[in-house]
């Protein structure tokens, strides 16, 4: 059980946000920094160009993949929400919140979390109607 609570809980929990230099490891979104989720359309030479989900930092003003925290130039970045301040979240690669090994685990943002459960639930929707 991961009683967020408990001492072992925390502990881990600690590990594995110092492991990831309390970034989100598949963006690279800063743990409390403030950030706006938007698209950063490129820009178009001969077709046009492909939105790409992106994240704007509002410490150092980059634009970045929101897939794997690349920095994005050129082209603009279109807000999608409200500034948010970026709160690292733990989540079970496996999706089984008793498996604590620190191999299971990582830190997210808040979207890429979310983005985590659904796939997860998703998943397990799929299996239910293919079983």
């Amino acid at each position: 059980m991961n009683d967020a609570n408990s001492a072992e809980w925390r502990e881990v929990s600690q590990l594995i946000r110092e492991r990831a230099g309390h970034k989100c490891e598949t963006c690279g979104a800063p743990h409390g920094a403030m950030v706006t989720l938007g698209v950063h359309v490129g820009e178009a030479k001969a077709a046009p160009a492909q939105p790409q989900p992106a994240w704007l930092d509002h410490w150092n003003g980059n634009v970045r993949a929101r897939a794997d925290g690349t920095v994005l130039d050129g082209g603009r970045f279109i807000a999608l929400q409200r500034p948010m301040q970026v709160a690292l979240k733990l989540a079970h690669a496996n999706h089984e919140p008793q498996d604590l090994r620190p191999e299971n685990l990582r830190a997210l943002c808040q979207w890429h979390d979310l983005h985590h459960r659904m796939q997860a639930s998703g998943a397990a929707v799929e299996d239910a109607v293919a079983g």
